[in-house]
């Protein structure tokens, strides 16, 4: 059903990069500071109007990862995740503006909404099963956990464009971002990786902030 309520979307975006005359390719650096990246692919669909669309992806194995004792309540504890996958993207309208006495820089406004769902491993405390003299047992311990978070968001921005020469430019940009997680847990210990902005499962508002360079066409 998926597949089936999705096919338009893609062929309406298929037959809007097909007709194009104007396409813009870029990076956003400071994604790799979060262990992400994400590549932008904007159409141009009028005179000052652009469709954007911004696949990310994530990535990370924390080697710093630990797992503590506490003896005076008994349990365990840690502080970060084991590893991270997350896959999403965003999809929005950017709007370009010349100044009136100066037409080489353009001011921009960009608004759109994102989809991001990750997958994070973790060790806690919990009841798992193993073999113990070839039958099925229950154990008390630490083993691999899981929360899958699914993340909405929407995004209002305010920029500026700088065209470095013919093809390459810079985009300056600042604005905010609401976003809202969802948790599916595997595991007895529901861990949500929300206390901040930084955090795969934050829910609430942050700022979008960056830089982003690339080649217009």
């Amino acid at each position: 059903m998926k597949r089936i309520t999705l096919l338009p979307a893609f062929l309406i975006v298929f037959t809007i990069f097909v007709k194009a005359q104007h396409i813009q390719y870029s990076m956003v650096p400071q994604y790799f500071f979060i262990s992400g990246l994400r590549t932008d692919i904007d159409i141009r669909l009028g005179k000052s109007t652009w469709l954007s669309l911004a696949p990310q992806l994530y990535a990370n194995e924390n080697n710093d990862y630990y797992i503590g004792y506490s003896d005076w309540d008994d349990t365990y504890y840690t502080d970060e995740y084991k590893k991270l996958f997350g896959y999403g993207g965003h999809i929005g309208l950017i709007h370009y503006q010349s100044f009136q006495n100066n037409t080489k820089f353009q001011y921009l406004l960009g608004y759109g909404l994102s989809y991001m769902k990750s997958n994070v491993e973790y060790e806690g405390p919990g009841w798992f099963e193993k073999e113990y003299l070839g039958l099925q047992v229950l154990e008390y311990g630490t083993y691999t956990q899981e929360t899958n978070i699914e993340q909405y968001g929407g995004v209002l921005y305010f920029g500026l464009y700088i065209p470095v020469d013919e093809r390459f430019f810079i985009e300056l940009y600042m604005g905010s971002k609401l976003k809202y997680s969802t948790y599916k847990f595997s595991g007895d210990q529901e861990r949500r990786f929300n206390d901040n902005i930084l955090k795969p499962g934050y829910t609430g508002i942050l700022p979008y902030t960056g830089v982003r360079y690339g080649l217009r066409f």
